[in-house]
């Protein structure tokens, strides 16, 4: 059993992988595509006589926010194909997407209702995803460059 088990998982972990990748690709040109026609429907509205700078601060928030979804999708896909072709998940990927994901939360949060507690705990976040990968990125650069260690992983 657990020769055919061995056998069969390789395929079975390339289909997985390869399905998650393209759905991910599917999901975020869709994102990108509403993304743009959601910026002209901003801009457009921008410029009707009753805008307002509070209504280009909160589009500016929407913007911003959109954005990092986006740019955390992509850098999840870059995460399976790493470990798709590597069978290695990067460390510091994981700080990238950790990080872009916290502050995507923090843009996009509404300050005046946020609870204070919350506001504490995703500042502490963000402060220790930074310092971890300061400090990942210290040892990893003292380390000599062989890929195939342990350390890379």
């Amino acid at each position: 059993m657990k020769r055919i088990i061995d056998a069969v998982y390789p395929y079975f972990e390339r289909t997985i992988f390869g399905t998650l990748i393209f759905i991910m690709m599917g999901v975020i040109l869709l994102a990108t595509a509403k993304y743009a026609y959601d910026i002209y429907l901003s801009i457009r509205s921008y410029f009707h006589p009753d805008a307002s700078i509070d209504y280009l601060q909160r589009v500016m928030h929407e913007v911003f926010g959109g954005f990092l979804i986006i740019v955390l999708g992509v850098e999840l896909i870059g995460s399976i194909r790493t470990y798709f072709q590597d069978h290695v998940i990067k460390t510091d990927v994981v700080f990238q997407v950790a990080i872009i994901a916290v502050s995507r939360h923090v843009i996009q949060m509404d300050f005046d209702k946020a609870n204070p507690l919350t506001l504490l705990g995703l500042g502490f976040l963000a402060i220790a995803l930074t310092a971890g990968y300061s400090i990942y990125r210290r040892i990893e650069l003292k380390q000599p460059s062989d890929n195939t260690s342990a350390g890379n992983n």
